[in-house]
């Protein structure tokens, strides 16, 4: 076991400190509150989970569909029960804004920042430790899991990976792993702009083609954006948000000007699609994953 800068025990470590790992860290400390916990992010690879649109629904998916699809009709319904059981911070229930669409599935607009800052503030009272570190590397030895990175080492009994597809090139017991192979990462771009005078009762979604227009009632903001293919070099740039915004000043005659809004951008993940990974890492004894 190495000696360098080696820091105290914890019984368990996170490394990423996503959306995925405030989900899991929320859920452990309601189990096991008095266990000591550190959960280490990279300062070369932060959070991207904040800079987005954050739309939640299942309109197009059914149950039975394929392993796939039937894990996101099951990941929808555990959100909706989440949302009804803790009535978290960031996020509201809405609809799709067309008439056709109106009744049926429920929708939820999350604004990242707001729910991130729920999960914090409900498990920062836990003791929950903090570190900046980009992790390298990761060993089992007979009394624990090492933890190093370039300057320090970390001990714990058990440690789960959460840190998005930003983040590759660790060593897990002397072997290279890539958990997002096939990944490209792509920068993108959204529009924001105060909704003004425009009122609505709830919020919600009004699809054209690949572009979404995002009405959240709680801060009163339209916000455009959309999907991309994975082969795309940029996911969604200014000149395409110019031409979304155009489509739909046609349909809605409330729309603000394109230039009295802000555009803001943020990272995108295109890959295959896959099942997502949530368990033990095959090999090893303590070591764990959601990917």
């Amino acid at each position: 076991m190495s000696s360098k800068n080696l820091k105290e025990q914890y019984d368990v470590i996170i490394i990423g400190n996503g959306i995925a790992s405030k989900v899991f860290l929320f859920s452990f400390l309601k189990r096991f509150s008095d266990r000591s916990v550190l959960v280490l992010e990279s300062p070369l690879y932060p959070a991207c989970s904040i800079k987005t649109t954050s739309h939640v629904a299942v309109a197009r998916t059914v149950e039975g569909s394929g392993p796939l699809g039937q894990l996101v009709v099951d990941s929808y319904l555990a959100f909706k029960q989440f949302f009804e059981l803790h009535s978290p911070k960031g996020i509201e229930k809405g609809h799709f804004f067309q008439d056709e669409f109106k009744e049926g599935v429920d929708h939820y607009f999350i604004t990242p920042s707001i729910l991130y800052s729920w999960f914090e503030e409900k498990t920062s009272e836990k003791g929950v430790n903090f570190s900046n570190d980009h992790v390298l590397n990761i060993e089992e030895f007979a009394d624990g899991v090492e933890v190093r990175s370039k300057e320090a080492s970390y001990l714990a009994k058990k440690v789960l990976l959460a840190p998005g597809p930003g983040f590759n090139g660790i060593s897990i017991n002397g072997v290279d792993q890539d958990f997002y192979r096939g990944f490209v990462r792509r920068p993108g771009s959204y529009w924001i702009a105060e909704a003004g005078e425009y009122q609505h009762d709830h919020s919600w979604v009004f699809t054209l083609g690949k572009a979404n227009l995002i009405y959240r009632k709680s801060e009163q903001l339209f916000l455009l954006g959309g999907t991309t293919n994975k082969h795309d070099e940029l996911a969604i740039d200014f000149k395409t948000l110019i031409v979304w915004h155009e489509s739909y000043t046609q349909e809605l005659d409330f729309l603000p000007d394109f230039k009295e809004g802000k555009v803001d951008s943020g990272l995108r993940f295109r890959g295959p699609k896959r099942m997502p990974f949530c368990g033990q890492i095959p090999s090893t004894q303590n070591i764990y994953a959601l990917i």
